[in-house]
């Protein structure tokens, strides 16, 4: 038991569960970097090597970004010089805190890698106050506050975030003009009305009523008349085409029944069931012969349907090892040659 130690042999073994941290640290590294070579988070069904590392490794979005950020910068180097600097990191003079700042200034202020071996050797060794004034000395725009979401209650959240001199005055415009649906012309309602309006126009599962209204759309068709995804089944602009691009009633009908990336894990199970940059994309591939119809589209997160474009293989093996298929198009697969 600790308490029956001395205090030397406690200090000492303080110090080797330190190192042992931190040899821990630098395999936690080489490991990602591996899985993010392998795309294997795409693979078990998580949108992003984030969502991964929050989701499936429980760490905090802080640690998570710590680990990612100090990922990438090793990432960019050749192996001896990544050797090198995972062999500090062990030791104790770079900390994931180090390479995750300097990863994070870079990104901002555009620099090379050479400046950044340069702002690597600057913070060698440095606390984390010093680590940030150097870094901040180095950038030729001032250091802004991150933004955060932070709860205060079970309904409420406290947001931090810096606007433009541009946006500010977008939001004070916008305040007048729904003064009368916003009273107190507080900020906080402002900018729930204002996504409120702004969510309406851009869902692409929105049905607008009255004629004329598709002359005005957008190419995305966001805000197209549709029937129900039943009876649009039988729509005359929501039979098979034989472009790529599907109509908008049919785009409109595949977002009403998805509504986020449809991407299984065929080994886990596991849903993707993101929001983030939904995309159409063809189950059985167009250049394949598949069909533009309800059944053979569905919607993918961008980074799926990156990875899933990348993966794929000719034939109907590899599709359907790679994905669960609806029946229809496993129909559709047995009819068709394999190459």
């Amino acid at each position: 038991m600790l308490h029956s130690l001395s205090d030397e042999l406690l200090l000492s073994q303080v110090k080797a569960l330190a190192g042992e941290e931190r040899r821990i640290h630098r395999e936690v590294l080489e490991t990602l970097l591996e899985v993010d070579r392998r795309q294997l988070h795409l693979a078990r069904g998580f949108s992003s090597l984030f969502v991964f590392c929050t989701d499936e490794l429980g760490y905090s979005p802080a640690s998570a970004q710590r680990r990612i950020a100090s990922m990438r910068l090793l990432k960019e180097m050749s192996p001896p010089e990544r050797e090198r600097v995972q062999t500090k990191i062990e030791t104790g003079t770079l900390t994931l805190n180090h390479l995750a700042q300097v990863q994070s200034v870079a990104r901002s202020e555009q620099w090379g890698l050479e400046t950044k071996r340069e702002m690597l050797q600057s913070v060698e060794g440095k606390s984390v106050r010093q680590c940030e004034k150097i870094l901040a000395s180095q950038m030729t725009s001032p250091a802004l506050p991150r933004e955060t979401i932070r709860p205060v209650s079970a309904t409420l959240s406290q947001v931090t975030l810096v606007l433009d001199e541009e946006t500010l005055q977008l939001l004070e415009r916008f305040k007048g003009l729904t003064a009368h649906r916003n009273p107190l012309a507080t900020n906080a309602g402002a900018i729930r009305l204002a996504l409120q309006i702004a969510v309406e126009r851009v869902n692409p599962e929105r049905e607008v009523r009255g004629k004329g209204s598709a002359k005005s759309e957008s190419d995305t068709g966001a805000s197209q008349s549709v029937p129900t995804p039943k009876a649009a089944a039988g729509h005359r602009d929501c039979r098979p085409h034989s472009s790529r691009n599907p109509s908008r009633p049919l785009r409109r009908s595949v977002w009403r029944r998805d509504r986020a990336c449809q991407y299984v894990d065929p080994i886990t199970g596991r849903h993707c069931n993101s929001r983030f940059k939904l995309e159409l994309d063809h189950h059985v591939p167009f250049s394949k012969g598949g069909k533009t119809t309800t059944d053979n589209l569905r919607l993918l997160c961008r980074a799926h349907n990156a990875y899933f474009g990348g993966r794929i293989k000719p034939g109907r093996a590899s599709v359907e090892k790679m994905w669960k298929l609806r029946p229809c198009t496993r129909a559709h697969l047995r009819g068709k040659k394999t190459h």
